[in-house]
């Protein structure tokens, strides 16, 4: 197999490991849950690790990338992507997971490790490699062919579009009640006009090792 692997280069390669995660998409397996969504999602959050996407790193043959692993939002977690002509290199991404993205703890080196129960050669492989299953979640999936239900407003709510007014702190509000956050607003200006300012239009099963 002529495959070449190296690190992530954020700056270089987002594009081309967009597209991959869009190419691979499909929805038995759902890329471990690493969709092209997510992954867009989160290089431009707050909370990102941007100083270490170097560990991430890919596979790639005749200059086209068959292989992926990296983390979300952090290092300590941890996803394998790839073709499925080349099944072959889940070991050696889980090894390169285990070197580069692990962290460590009062217990020593610990790797969460997200798959979906359909991606059964992930599972083994993790298995085989002594992790142990932490939980699960439920991976709910709207078609939209199903069509929308017809909502009304309660008396006195009215909606307003975003799209010609930019307060930071009202949208900041909105999105914070709307995860159900308790307490008072958290805001940071400045954290908030990089997060908001990407998207103004608001429209797995985790295997852990620790060793």
């Amino acid at each position: 197999m002529n495959h070449i692997k190296r690190s992530y280069k954020v700056l270089g390669d987002y594009n081309s490991a967009y597209e991959f995660l869009k190419s691979e998409y499909t929805l038995l397996h759902l890329n471990s849950m690493m969709l092209p969504q997510f992954f867009e999602y989160a290089h431009t959050h707050p909370a990102f690790n941007h100083k270490l996407t170097h560990r991430m790193s890919l596979w790639e043959e005749n200059e086209k990338i068959v292989g992926l692993c990296g983390y979300e939002m952090n290092i300590g977690e941890a996803y394998l992507i790839c073709d499925n002509n080349h099944i072959a290199l889940l070991p050696e991404m889980l090894h390169e997971a285990e070197q580069k993205l692990s962290i460590k703890t009062e217990k020593g080196y610990q790797l969460v490790v997200s798959v979906m129960n359909s991606q059964k050669k992930h599972i083994n492989l993790l298995k085989d490699n002594g992790y142990s299953f932490s939980y699960s979640e439920p991976v709910r999936i709207y078609r939209f062919e199903n069509g929308f239900p017809e909502l009304s407003l309660p008396d006195g709510f009215v909606c307003h579009s975003l799209e010609g007014e930019l307060d930071f702190e009202k949208l900041n509000r909105c999105i914070w009640r709307g995860f159900n956050h308790t307490g008072p607003v958290e805001y940071d200006i400045d954290a908030q006009k990089h997060y908001l300012g990407f998207h103004r239009q608001f429209h797995p099963i985790p295997y852990v090792r620790s060793y």
